[in-house]
């Protein structure tokens, strides 16, 4: 079992989410929950390699 909650919000479920997550893309997951203005610079540029979702 492996899960990532914030402020009882499950993030990350890894049987739900197919594995796990890389760092930046679970940066961004956590910061959507608890501050979704904060700018995570590289990790929320367009050019940074994102999941195929």
């Amino acid at each position: 079992i492996f899960t990532i909650s914030c402020n009882d919000q499950l993030i990350w479920d890894r049987k739900r989410d197919g594995g796990f997550p890389d760092a930046a893309k679970l940066k961004q997951l956590v910061r959507d929950v608890i501050d979704p203005d904060r700018d995570l610079g590289h990790a929320d540029r367009k050019d940074h390699k994102k999941d195929p979702a």
